[in-house]
Parts: structure tokens; C-alpha cells; sequence
């Protein structure tokens, strides 16, 4: 008897870790859908790469025009920046139980993303350098911390490997919809 209380209670334990593991999946794509024009940043557009320069020349481009972001579609461990959050926590006085959250989700699926303005994603692969289609640059993101209507999302985002920015946002999810309180570029090279 006891044995069977203990699988029931191991079963139910399993079946409510997914539904939750499944719900804060479908979080973390509404948030890189809600933010995904503020951190591509639509000036892309206009110059025709993510991080101008101060002699950079404007370019013309149509609706139909496409800019190529190469995204890496594995989350990068929010520990690797955990110095940097623990700052930017202090500095925005924000809950030590936000911060010690974890999404569990790993792997990004480009087509569940998909307010992307004029921007065409692609996955990181060696064949992405070069060919027919200009690159503006390359983004990688951060395991999300999500905590009922608070997040901590961070992003690197480069147009090279010596031109590029690691940034910190501080969300909150505002009538349905998730909005940038406070950004903090932390690292830029």
C-alpha cells in the first residue's frame, strides 16, 4: 500500500512538473515575441546592421526588403552572466526570489517566433557566413527568469566578434503583454 501511495504521489508530482515546464515554455516565446522588435532594434533597418557606426551610410530598403538575423537557438545559462545580474538586481532593488528563478526550456524554435518585422531569422550554422543575403548581425539569448508578472531577460547581440553587446532587460508583464521596464547594456565590445 505504501508503495502504491508513493508512485501515485511520484506519477502526480511528474504530470504537474510538465504542465508547469509547458507553461513556462509558451512564456518565454510570448516574451521573446513581445520584446523581439525592441532588442533586434528597427534603426537595423535603415542601416542595415545592428551596431552602427558613427560614419555608417544609410541604405534605402522596400517592405519587401529582408535583414538576416543568425540566431543561436540554444539558451545560453543565465549563471554564465550571474555577476553582472546580481548587480543589476541590486541596482533595481529587485526580489532575490525573481532572481534565483530558472526556466527550464533549452532550445529555441525560430518558427514559434514570429513578430519579426522585415527580419528573416536563421539558425547558427557554418553555412550562414557569406552568400547572397546581407547578415546585420547575430543575437543569442539568455535562459529567461520568470516570475508570475516579472522577468529578467539577457541578450548578446553582435554584428561581429569585435563589435557587439551583452544587456540585461527587467520586465513586467503589463495587460497581457510583456514590456521593458529597465535595460542595462552590462558588457560591450
Amino acid at each position: 500500500m505504501k508503495i502504491i501511495y508513493s508512485i501515485t504521489i511520484f506519477i502526480t508530482f511528474i504530470i504537474l512538473e510538465g504542465c508547469r515546464s509547458n507553461e513556462n515554455e509558451k512564456e518565454v516565446y510570448k516574451i521573446i515575441n513581445d520584446i523581439f522588435l525592441d532588442i533586434a532594434d528597427t534603426t537595423t533597418y535603415t542601416y542595415n546592421t545592428f551596431l552602427p557606426s558613427p560614419n555608417e551610410t544609410i541604405s534605402s530598403y522596400t517592405q519587401n526588403s529582408r535583414f538576416v538575423i543568425i540566431l543561436n537557438d540554444s539558451l545560453e545559462k543565465i549563471d554564465d552572466i550571474k555577476k553582472e545580474l546580481n548587480l543589476f538586481g541590486r541596482k533595481f532593488q529587485m526580489s532575490s526570489k525573481l532572481l534565483n528563478s530558472r526556466s527550464s526550456l533549452s532550445h529555441i524554435d525560430l518558427t514559434k517566433i514570429q513578430e519579426i518585422g522585415l527580419f528573416k531569422l536563421k539558425k547558427v550554422n557554418k553555412n550562414n557566413i557569406g552568400g547572397e543575403e546581407k547578415i546585420v548581425g547575430y543575437l543569442m539569448f539568455y535562459k529567461p527568469i520568470i516570475l508570475k508578472k516579472e522577468a529578467i531577460f539577457a541578450y548578446k547581440k553582435s554584428t561581429s566578434y569585435k563589435s557587439g553587446l551583452v544587456a540585461i532587460l527587467y520586465l513586467k508583464n503589463i495587460n497581457n503583454k510583456w514590456t521593458i521596464v529597465q535595460k542595462e547594456v552590462v558588457e560591450r565590445w
